[in-house]
């Protein structure tokens, strides 16, 4: 598993679609499709996806779909 940073104004664009960053430490310096995928479907179900730089290093992302029980 590797660690990645995102610079610290990458993050509120790595969600966006077709947007690269040189800047990532891993050397990929891009920013695949799938995280624009992975937001409009969670915002197809009501939810929300964001990220933010950990201290010490890395990215946490976090997303958050709501619950609905069947029946209800």
């Amino acid at each position: 598993m590797s660690t990645t940073t995102v610079p610290g104004d990458g993050v509120e664009t790595i969600f966006d679609k077709f947007v690269q960053s040189r800047k990532i430490r891993t050397g990929g310096g891009r920013t695949e499709p799938g995280l624009a995928i992975c937001k409009e479907i969670i915002e197809a179900y009501q939810g929300c996806i964001r990220a933010e730089n950990i201290p010490d290093g890395g990215t946490t992302v976090t997303l958050i779909i709501p619950f609905q029980q069947a029946g209800s």
